[in-house]
This record gives structure tokens, sequence and C-alpha cells, in this order.
């Protein structure tokens, strides 16, 4: 059984570990995007997907078109 030190001490490491991929993911942030692109195709139709879509939308995984039609159904 644990005592409230102990647990406590588990609070405040989960703290710091949250802490420090908060600071981490600021720092991303902050440099903004990669100088260099590398090239997705898009999940649903294969086409690739344009650099200025990627740097306007990150993490995208469709182009516009299916993009748009993911949105209207």
């Amino acid at each position: 059984m644990q005592d409230d030190a102990d647990m406590a001490g588990e609070v405040d490491a989960r703290a710091w570990e949250e802490h420090e991929r908060n600071r981490v993911a600021r720092e991303a942030y902050l440099a903004g995007p990669p100088a260099i692109l590398t090239p997705m195709d898009c999940v649903d139709c294969g086409t690739s997907i344009p650099a200025a879509r990627q740097r306007a939308v990150p993490r995208t995984r469709r182009c516009v078109t299916c993009a748009g039609a993911l949105e209207t159904r």
C-alpha cells in the first residue's frame, strides 16, 4: 500500500513529465515548420499533397478535394 508521500511523488513525477512534453512541443511550434517538407500522398485518392497545403494544415492526410468531400458527408 502506498502512503501519501509515495502518491505525491508519483503525481510530481507525472507533472514534470507533462511539463517537459509541453516545453518540447512549444519549442517545436516556435521553430516553425521544417524547411523541407516530405511529399505526402492523400490517404483517400493517393495524389501528392502540395507543400502549400502541408504548411497551411500541418499533419493533413488528405488533399483539398478529398478533405472537402469528407466535410460535406
